[in-house]
Parts: structure tokens; sequence; C-alpha cells
């Protein structure tokens, strides 16, 4: 029925928002020191994110866009920006594209910059 369809649908969007969400707010600084007051123990957390349907942020907001943070997750397996482009089926100048963005709102001039940059605010382990 209809009313089945858009009920399953809806539970999906809701899904997936909260896996952004709780990635978005882990990457803040203080909530990691909030989270991290709570638990004892040695314990690392990874996000599996599924492939969000309203990937574009607003880019007023400086937030790190979906598709930028693949590219950002390729940088930091080593890829070049061809082999990039390759992956993601993009040309060459939208990876430059995403990479440049990338350096600007993570305050980096250089790939291995950005890459750490990431890590240290818990956006990529």
């Amino acid at each position: 029925s209809l009313a089945r369809a858009v009920a399953r649908s809806y539970y999906k969007l809701l899904a997936h928002k909260d896996e952004y969400e709780v990635a978005r707010l882990f990457s803040a600084p203080e909530f990691k020191r909030q989270v991290q007051a709570q638990f004892d123990g040695d314990y690392k957390i990874h996000f599996h994110l599924g492939a969000w349907p309203l990937a574009s942020r607003d880019p007023e907001s400086g937030d790190i866009r979906k598709r930028e943070f693949e590219v950002l997750k390729l940088i930091d397996q080593g890829l070049s920006n061809q082999e990039i482009a390759d992956k993601l089926f993009v040309s060459l100048n939208t990876v430059k594209t995403h990479t440049s963005n990338l350096f600007s709102k993570l305050d980096a001039k250089r790939r291995t910059q950005a890459v750490q940059r990431a890590k240290d605010l818990g956006l990529i382990s």
C-alpha cells in the first residue's frame, strides 16, 4: 500500500539522517570529550555511513560534503587524484575541486595535512 511504502521510505531517511548526525556531532571536539568522559577503556569509534540521499549541504556552513568526505577517505588510502577520479567516475577537475574545498575547510595546504587534520578532528580514523 502507499502508506506502507511512505512509512518504509521515511524510516530509511531517518536512519541515514541519524548516522550522519552522530558523525557530525562526534566531529566536534567538545562532543568527543563528553563521550570519552562517559566511557572507560581503550576504544575507537568507526563510522560506516550509508549513502545520504540529500548529500549536498549549505556551502556557507563549511561542513564537509558527502563527496568531499569520500575523496578525503581515498586520499587517506594513498590514491592519486586520477585514481580517485577513476574510482568515483568523475573528472580529474572534479576531484581537484573537492580537494581544494577540503583544504579550505580543514585549513590545510597539502593532502597529508588535510588527512592529519581530519584524523585530529575524528572525521576519519
